[in-house]
Order: structure tokens, then C-alpha cells, then sequence
């Protein structure tokens, strides 16, 4: 696989994400915008290695709540650390995570990135197995993603979509089409995990790592206060406490904020499980959401 002229050159999210949790994998350019970026916004960092952390969390109560056993992680980014104590990388990846809730023996895995350098580091160290795949695809264009032969290999049976501090990145317009793909291409018993920033906590800091990332040649649209419309008018809107209803939000305790997070980094991730529409929502709840979706674990700490 080549690479475009300059390609190490020109920043990239995933080697900024790198940069900002102390791995390697980084270059120049990637640095010095990250420099930038932590100028106007001091707890970045922290908010980062928080997202990487939920993302292995979330697939624990997946895997352990719910019984999912296939995963498709968009936008992966590059492959954290290796941890010789733990043996393991550190955060887990979501294949060791699914792995450790006890789904060895049917768990599959693909992992899907843009970024041609993600791909190659995922094809290397994530793609370790006959049950993980490594995909280069982009979720700007939904439908060439979901009909590769590896993603349709996921679609008969219940399966996690991973979004996890993607659609900052995508436009209103592009995110909308991918998230009604998604609903509609996911077979009953699915779940989608959301994460993505907001302004609630620091518009003045948001606003500036926007017009940075302007600067640099990046459009990162407007992050919005509060739960994500786009995904919101895709699947449902998420309540304002967990459901106790849902597996995945019974047990609270399995997804917490840390409590070493200062409060003005909490963003919102959420999970929207996928059920048979004629089981309807729980007595005594009016559902808006589209038939056949449940959300729980709503609320900040991503």
C-alpha cells in the first residue's frame, strides 16, 4: 500500500489521538498541532485516554450483558500500547476486551479505518487471528463500508457497532445517512456505542480546537451541546438517567466517569440496543424512539 506525497507531512487525528496518550506512533506535524490544541485546552489529554478506556469498557458490558460476540469498531485508530504485565494492550483492544468478558470461541472483530497508516498498524497488531479483520473504509461512504465482504460477514447474527469519537469528525449531513444505515442494516438484538464531544462544559476551549483544526486544513464541525442530534434523530433520543431495563444499563457501575475526571471534561456516550420491534418499550414508558431501539447507559463521562 503507498502513500500520498507528504503524507507524514500533513497532521492526523489518529497519530494526535497517539501523541496525546504518551505512545509513539507520531510525527512532527502531529505534535505541533497537538501542542496547539493542548495550549486552549489543558485536559484534552485526559479526555482522550478516558475515550480509549470507555471503548474497552463498553465492549466488557456488550459482550458480558448482552451476549454480543461480533463487533465492528469504525474508526479504531491506531492500536494502544502493549502492557508486558498485563500482557495485553493497555487499554484492551476490543477484541481482547470481548476475549476477557468470556467470548472466546465465536468472538469476531473488524476493525475499520480510513487512515491508510491505521490500516497497515491494524493489519500488523490488531488482525491477529482468523477472528479479526482489518478493513480500509471510510464511513463517508456507508454503503461501499458495510457491503465489504468481512462487515457482511457480521450481518446475520447481533452485532456492536463501535463509534467511538467518530462523528465529530463526519458532516451533519454524511453522520445522519451513516446512523440510519446502521439501524437499518443491524439485525435484532444489535447495539450501537456513541461517543463524541460537546460544548457543555467548554464551549469557549471547543470553539478554539475547532478554528485550530480549521487552520490546519481539518473541517471539524461545530460540536453540539448535549446528546448528538444527528445520532439522536437516527436511533431514538437517549433518557436522561440509564435504563434499568437494559442489560447494558443494569449494571451502571460497569460504565462510570472516573473519579478522577474533573467534571468540565465530560462529553456523552450512550448505547442504543436493537430489539424486535414487537416487544415495544418497557410498561409504563412512552418510547419516541424508532421501533424496535432501547437506549441505556446515557449520560457524560466520555
Amino acid at each position: 500500500m503507498s502513500l500520498a506525497d507528504g503524507f507524514f507531512q500533513r497532521h492526523a487525528v489518529s497519530r494526535i489521538d497517539n501523541y496525546l496518550t504518551g505512545d509513539t506512533e507520531n510525527y512532527e506535524a502531529d505534535r505541533y498541532l497537538a501542542s496547539l490544541l493542548v495550549r486552549e485546552a489543558p485536559w484534552l489529554p485526559d479526555m482522550v485516554k478516558i475515550n480509549r478506556r470507555h471503548g474497552s469498557q463498553a465492549v466488557t458490558v456488550l459482550s458480558r450483558d448482552l451476549g454480543i460476540r461480533q463487533y465492528l469498531d469504525l474508526g479504531c485508530g491506531l492500536p494502544t500500547s502493549w502492557n508486558k504485565r498485563l500482557q495485553r494492550s493497555d487499554p484492551a483492544s476490543t477484541y481482547e476486551a470481548a476475549v476477557a468478558a468470556g467470548t472466546r470461541a465465536d468472538t469476531r472483530v473488524v476493525y475499520v479505518d480510513n487512515d491508510p497508516m491505521v490500516h497497515a498498524h491494524a493489519r500488523m497488531m490488531l488482525d491477529v487471528c482468523s477472528s479479526t479483520t482489518a478493513v480500509l473504509a471510510d464511513i463517508g461512504q456507508i454503503g461501499e463500508l458495510l457491503n465489504d465482504p468481512a462487515v457482511q460477514a457480521l450481518a446475520h447474527r447481533p452485532t456492536a457497532v463501535l463509534l467511538h469519537e467518530v462523528l465529530p469528525w463526519v458532516s451533519d449531513q454524511l453522520a445522519e445517512k451513516a446512523m440510519t444505515a446502521l439501524r437499518d442494516w443491524l439485525p435484532d438484538g444489535s447495539a450501537i456505542s456513541v461517543t463524541h464531544a460537546t460544548t457543555d462544559r467548554a464551549p469557549d476551549a471547543m470553539r478554539a480546537l475547532v478554528d485550530h483544526y480549521a487552520n490546519a486544513g481539518t473541517h471539524l464541525p461545530a460540536p453540539h451541546p448535549g446528546p448528538d442530534p444527528r445520532t439522536t434523530r437516527a436511533v431514538g433520543q437517549p433518557p436522561a438517567r440509564d435504563r434499568p431495563d437494559l442489560a447494558v444499563a443494569g449494571r451502571k457501575q460497569s460504565l462510570p466517569p472516573s473519579r478522577r475526571e474533573p467534571r468540565r471534561l465530560r462529553g456523552h456516550r450512550y448505547t442504543a440496543a436493537k430489539q424486535p420491534p414487537e416487544l415495544g418499550p418497557p410498561p409504563g414508558r412512552e418510547d419516541r424512539s424508532p421501533p424496535g431501539t432501547v437506549f441505556g447507559s446515557g449520560g457524560g463521562g466520555a
